[in-house]
């Protein structure tokens, strides 16, 4: 459950594991890989965003930016994230990556759009789940709008590994 107030950013989100490593394994961002599950600016109320972060080239350090993929869905008051607890799903095998909102798929990602030419894939290594509420940011400022304290609650988070 989100907070509903102008300058709320909450997010769940993964970073690729890569970035915690060193030598050959060290990837920076964006080379490490970022899957946006869910993203929402207050400014923006009824929508959540999803979106996917990698390089457009091979390069592990200060590889230019490529965003694809991911999708976003607008939500009527009654279904608004604020309003009792949802469920956000991130479905992910070698091919693909399907995320939900309370069962609705909102986004996607062919994961082969991210092949580098030396067949390295950063949505096919390792990632960690972040789970944060942010204030300001992009096209969301703090103004005399915003109300303090906000809450964000987190019921559950679940992981199901796939059985080979």
């Amino acid at each position: 459950q989100v907070p509903s107030s102008s300058g709320a950013w909450p997010a769940i989100w993964t970073l690729g594991q890569s970035i915690h490593e060193s030598g050959e394994s060290y990837w920076k961002w964006p080379a490490s890989g970022e899957i946006d599950i869910m993203e929402m600016w207050c400014r923006r109320w009824n929508t959540v965003y999803s979106f996917f972060h990698t390089s457009k080239e091979p390069v592990r350090q200060g590889a230019p930016h490529a965003g694809m993929g991911g999708g976003e869905i607008t939500l009527s008051e009654k279904d608004a994230p604020w309003n009792g607890f949802h469920v956000y799903t991130i479905d992910w095998d070698e091919n693909d990556i399907f995320i939900y909102y309370d069962g609705r798929q909102y986004g996607h990602l062919d994961v082969s759009q991210s092949d580098w030419p030396d067949g390295q894939n950063p949505f096919r290594k390792p990632h960690f789940l972040i789970l944060n509420l942010a204030l300001g940011g992009w096209d969301n400022d703090i103004s005399d709008k915003t109300v303090f304290p906000m809450e964000y609650k987190i019921d559950y988070v679940r992981y199901f590994k796939k059985k080979k």
